[in-house]
């Protein structure tokens, strides 16, 4: 049911304009341009970066039941109708979990285990198994390196990524001073 649902959106204009905007990395700063550009933004909310990445952990992390009263939630369903849809599945995507049980984790867990999965159990290891000699660091979504290595690390989390979700993320080299 829930691959049915994927294949019934996956070209969507919403769930395209998703996954472009993820992929290029500044996800909140475009969602929060969005919702301005469409009133959805309060008068007096003066951080939109922020409002924008409250209004999508509402989404993924919240239970389906709290959109009646999470404004927030509200919008990020109402920005990308096709994406909610699929989250809100997700959530309850739970062996012997009915809907009715408030179960929400699913999607939370799914997405910790992914990320886990790419940036540990492949290019983490991709990296020491290739260039054992490469010093390799992480931090949530980040592979932290020394400069010498910082081609060979990005050219690595680049196509493991592309290996994984089929789309080339747009990388931020970041230098610590």
């Amino acid at each position: 049911m829930l691959a049915d649902l994927i294949g019934s959106v996956e070209n969507k204009e919403d769930v395209l304009m998703y996954k472009k905007i993820v992929a290029q990395g500044r996800f909140y700063e475009e969602f929060g341009a969005i919702l301005q550009e469409n009133g959805l933004i309060p008068e007096d909310v003066t951080e939109v970066r922020k409002f924008a990445k409250e209004a999508t952990f509402s989404a993924f992390f919240a239970s389906n039941f709290d959109i009646r009263w999470i404004s927030a939630m509200q919008h990020f369903k109402a920005t990308f109708p096709n994406v909610y849809a699929v989250f809100s599945e997700i959530k309850y995507v739970v062996k012997g979990t009915k809907k009715s049980d408030k179960v929400h984790s699913a999607l939370s867990v799914s997405l910790q285990a992914l990320e886990a999965e790419i940036f540990l159990n492949k290019i983490c290891k991709r990296i020491s198994e290739t260039n054992p000699n490469i010093p390799i660091f992480t931090i949530h979504d980040s592979v932290i390196t020394t400069i010498e290595h910082e081609n060979t690390v990005k050219q690595i989390v680049e196509e493991e990524i592309f290996k994984s979700i089929a789309v080339y993320p747009e990388l931020n080299i970041e230098k610590w001073e």
